[in-house]
């Protein structure tokens, strides 16, 4: 069976959505801002309206997430079922470490990557990193959206990850 049949057979068991999700790119912004509520940061704001749009106007399985956080040799994708909420970034007061996002993963769909993109490798040693969850923590601030994420190769070419997407 080709790549293309598993997802197939994985799609034809999902319910029937009658739009695509779109692809968003968003920055998280300055590490200064993630403790800041969306009063005092207009852009958390932007984001939470964003999210609220999306669970209005689609039917919102899961998010997938490429953080240029998290570079590995090869690319990775997250399949726990908890998602880890990694501080990775230093020095900074503790309030910015008391910041909660408990995000849930999604296994079944992180296999399906895997199984369309066989180089895709599957792990469960990394989580949410802060290109992330300050992002997803206003767009789906209940965290009732199961998220996952896939590294980038930091080796490889630009056409690589590309082609990547094209997948």
């Amino acid at each position: 069976m080709n790549p293309l049949s598993h997802l197939k057979v994985f799609a034809d068991h999902l319910p029937l959505q009658s739009k695509r999700m779109p692809v968003l790119f968003t920055s998280h912004g300055s590490p200064i801002d993630i403790p800041l509520s969306r009063e005092e940061y207009p852009f958390w704001n932007s984001l939470h309206e964003l999210g609220r749009s999306l669970e209005k106007e689609y039917e919102v399985k899961a998010v997938l997430v490429v953080s240029a956080h998290w570079c590995t040799r090869g690319t990775f994708i997250n399949i726990a079922n908890q998602q880890q909420q990694i501080y990775d970034y230093y020095g900074f007061p503790k309030h910015y470490y008391d910041v909660k996002y408990h995000a849930k993963g999604t296994p079944d769909i992180a296999h399906e990557v895997h199984k369309i993109i066989s180089s895709v490798r599957e792990t469960e040693d990394w989580g949410l990193d802060h290109g992330s969850w300050p992002v997803l923590m206003h767009v789906f601030p209940q965290a009732n959206v199961p998220v996952f994420q896939m590294s980038l190769d930091y080796y490889a070419t630009p056409t690589y990850h590309y082609e990547l997407g094209q997948q």
